[in-house]
């Protein structure tokens, strides 16, 4: 997630996490073939950890739940682990 933060989405995304990673590339293209992989992997990983939050919220109105939802998201953008993890 840093390294789509520092330099957003471009093609090498993959190479360069495997590169930071330490992970052998040949292992890591197993998972991820290309680099939309592991993007795809990225949102998959942090939608279901929105979800499985979501009911954790306090009750509120539609508008302090709505507030409550995007700080999560955005607690969850910042903290989130490796797809690996």
């Amino acid at each position: 997630m840093a390294l789509m933060a520092e330099r957003g989405l471009y093609d090498g995304l993959l190479e360069e996490a495997i590169g930071r990673a330490k992970v052998p590339r040949e292992q890591a293209h197993i998972f991820f073939r290309r680099d939309k992989d592991l993007i795809v992997a990225l949102h998959e990983r942090l939608a279901g950890d929105f979800e499985a939050c979501l009911a954790d919220l306090p009750p509120g109105t539609v508008a302090e739940r709505f507030e409550g939802a995007m700080r999560l998201r955005l607690c969850l953008l910042y903290t989130s682990p490796s797809p690996r993890d």
